[in-house]
């Protein structure tokens, strides 16, 4: 198995320098502890309580009371996501969703430090970034792929990058990312300090590359998101020809016998899926 990202080859197909691919996450299976699937009494950052609905706000910001979810995803009360974790008709999306997030809350701070160098490094081997001169990304909560160590790289290499700003109503508007903080304090879903202004929601139309969170993706390309819509609202407004990149830790990628991600009629699919140790591509019409 080849992992350096340098080699890829567009050409070679679906497991291109693909690490090996992980099972569905399973009640019990070591990674899914049994005693925290649906407790509520297990304390949690903020973070946690976005994952669960309760999304933290900004008192400046535009969500409703006067204060907006800090990520993509975070799902407004009311909100499609919302209604999606609180058991409504997901096709099983909540209960995944629980599941994988619990996962990540256990994976290790050395490991999502390191993941997260690799994934840098991963994603700018991609031929497509390096072509880029404009990219999307994001501020990335502690659990999810790091996009700290990527973001810089990006930077370093002359390519600018868009980072969302969520809306009302399941809204992405875009700023221009200013590089992170050089004391890695940049919290989860925020554009930090120095940001420039909003460049409106066809901002995202200017971006070559789209590397967008996800909590896993099967072999068909099928996305799992947070849950609130934001981003199956903001990539109709993208170019066609701009592939759509999943950032995921090494074991969220489903091969294709662990099975599919229930998947919705307006739900995107993505194009690649980036890990730490490499990249699968998924064929067109899949």
């Amino acid at each position: 198995m080849e992992t350096s990202p340098t080699s890829d080859d567009p050409s070679r197909g679906s497991a291109a320098n693909a690490p090996a691919p992980c099972r569905r996450p399973r009640v019990g299976d070591g990674r899914v502890p049994t005693d925290v699937l649906g407790r509520s009494d297990v304390p949690g950052t903020a973070e946690d309580l976005r994952e669960r609905g309760a999304a933290p706000t900004d008192p400046g910001g535009d969500g409703p009371g006067g204060g907006g979810p800090r990520h993509p995803g975070d799902g407004y009360p009311g909100d499609p996501g919302d209604a999606r974790d609180r058991g409504g008709p997901d096709g099983g999306k909540g209960e995944l969703r629980a599941r994988i997030r619990v996962a990540r809350r256990a994976r290790a701070l050395p490991e999502r430090h390191s993941g997260a160098r690799e994934l840098a490094r991963t994603v700018t081997g991609l031929p497509e970034v390096r072509r880029a001169g404009t990219v999307t990304c994001y501020v990335s909560f502690p659990t999810e792929p790091g996009t700290g160590p990527l973001r810089l790289a990006l930077r370093e290499a002359g390519i600018r990058v868009l980072l969302p700003v969520t809306l009302p109503r399941g809204v992405l508007d875009w700023v221009a990312d200013p590089g992170p903080s050089p004391d890695g304090e940049d919290r989860g879903g925020d554009p930090p300090a120095g940001a420039g202004p909003r460049l409106g929601r066809a901002a995202i139309g200017t971006a070559d590359v789209l590397l967008v969170p996800a909590l896993a993706v099967d072999a068909l390309g099928h996305r799992l998101g947070q849950g609130g819509g934001y981003y199956d609202r903001a990539l109709p407004l993208a170019r066609p020809d701009a592939p759509v990149v999943a950032l995921l830790h090494a074991d969220e990628f489903w091969d294709a016998g662990a099975g599919t991600v229930p998947s919705l009629p307006h739900d995107r699919g993505v194009d690649v899926v980036a890990l730490p140790g490499g990249i699968v591509r998924i064929p067109r019409g899949s």
